[in-house]
């Protein structure tokens, strides 16, 4: 009995001070994971949303010991503030994320950052749920679109500027990596001109950050050229059992995405 109690004496402690940083602090982190559904490895066909082993990203493909923060519907603005996002908080009410914790994403990110400053990678991808959000309320107003789109390129470069910067302040010096969207269909030009402009913020915001910027567009495009530049014909969305693919990637999606972060990683 002396022995039990000595023993507690000792776990009890250290299991305080585990209390007192992030969720998953104690794993091995050397790499943490930030995002949207790209990087949580949303899927439609997992039928218990509670089940977080389901969901598959690319950084679990890269990682068997990432800290994965990522939450499906968040925006560039949400990661920062919370609501209003494109789901993410709605997802959090009802299941887990890979990692648990309350607040903003960016708000985990700071504390574990501090907690951990050998910390050696960071990826993030993140602003095309606010080219959703603006979609859904321009509701196929073209004139509408154009009047917003040029405030939205504007807000994710600030916001962008706002988590790299609170990144590099909690003292992050390892690799900052983002990943670039791709396109469900490469032949769609206003899809590609709108695309583009996205991800042509992120590459400007992150390399002025010291980031490096991984090509998850040109990734997809390379593989879907065999299939007419179709990345669902392509096997790289996930296939809907009603025909037809789903926006975000399959299991070899998701390879094809962590290739193109090792390459510049």
């Amino acid at each position: 009995m002396k022995t039990v109690v000595r023993l507690l004496l000792v776990l009890l402690p250290l299991a305080l001070l585990a209390g007192m940083v992030p969720a998953s602090a104690n794993d091995e982190g050397g790499y943490l994971a930030l995002g949207d559904s790209v990087a949580f490895g949303f899927s439609p066909l997992v039928l218990n949303p509670t089940d977080t082993d389901a969901y598959v990203g690319y950084p679990e493909v890269l990682s068997k010991h990432e800290v994965n923060a990522s939450c499906s519907g968040e925006t560039s603005g949400s990661l920062i503030a919370g609501p209003p996002d494109n789901g993410c908080a709605a997802f959090r009410s009802v299941a887990p994320l890979h990692v648990s914790y309350t607040g903003t994403q960016l708000a985990f990110a700071v504390a574990y950052i501090r907690a951990h400053p050998d910390t050696e990678l960071l990826t993030i991808d993140i602003g095309a749920n606010d080219l959703f959000i603006l979609l859904r309320t321009c509701a196929g107003s073209s004139s509408c679109f154009a009047a917003g789109f040029p405030a939205l390129l504007s807000r994710l470069g600030s916001n962008l500027a706002t988590i790299y910067g609170s990144l590099r302040a909690a003292g992050f010096t390892g690799h900052l990596v983002a990943l670039t969207y791709y396109l469900t269909n490469y032949n769609d030009a206003n899809a590609a001109a709108a695309i583009g402009a996205i991800n042509s913020v992120v590459m400007n915001v992150t390399t002025a950050f010291g980031g490096r910027v991984a090509d998850g567009f040109g990734a997809f495009k390379a593989e879907a050229a065999e299939a007419g530049g179709d990345s669902c014909l392509a096997g790289l969305l996930i296939q809907l059992p009603t025909g037809g693919c789903d926006i975000h990637p399959s299991k070899m999606g998701q390879k094809v995405l962590a290739r193109a972060i090792e390459a510049v990683d």
